[in-house]
């Protein structure tokens, strides 16, 4: 991995040949032997390491579906061979298949919008309650309350009206 940019080294990132077996992760009861993936033949197998997590059993690989679970948040199961199946509508992204996992999982490291922080807070402040989840969607990102009568608030309801800034 000497050639691989120093931000993704940093995520200790491997990638695994397809062929390889991969025991079941005990956390989600998955089996991710390759065979029951028949479409991670056409893409390489992209595993993160992430040892500071407890839930892994392996420090040396990581289960996609934990992985999922970090992304964006919600419990997910596997349904219909390789789809990823989310409880919630809540979430910070949204996977619909493995390939789905590995392509986002290296656009957001490669674009340094995924770090492993970020990972780890969103899997604490993860909600079990969907009503709750449902009402975390709605919710603005940041904890401060909006003043009406702020100047910016003011310019941004008087250009809404208008559809134009002067």
């Amino acid at each position: 991995m000497s050639d691989t940019p120093n931000c993704i080294q940093s995520l200790m990132i491997r990638y695994v040949d397809c062929e390889t077996e991969v025991e079941a992760c005990s956390k989600c009861s998955a089996c991710l032997k390759p065979e029951n993936f028949p479409m991670l033949k056409l893409y390489p197998v992209m595993w993160i390491l992430l040892p500071r997590l407890q839930f892994m059993d392996d420090p040396a690989k990581g289960c996609l579906l934990c992985i999922a679970k970090l992304l964006c948040g919600r419990e997910c199961k596997l349904v219909e061979g390789n789809k990823l199946h989310h409880y919630k509508e809540v979430g910070i992204f949204a996977f619909y298949s493995i390939q789905d996992v590995l392509y986002n999982l290296c656009v957001h490291i490669a674009s340094g919008l995924l770090v492993v922080k970020n990972m780890m807070i969103s899997t604490e402040n993860r909600t079990e309650d969907a009503t709750n989840s449902k009402e975390a969607a709605d919710e603005a990102p940041t904890s401060k309350p909006v003043d009406p009568n702020s100047k910016r608030n003011i310019l941004r309801e008087k250009f809404s009206r208008t559809g134009k800034e002067t």
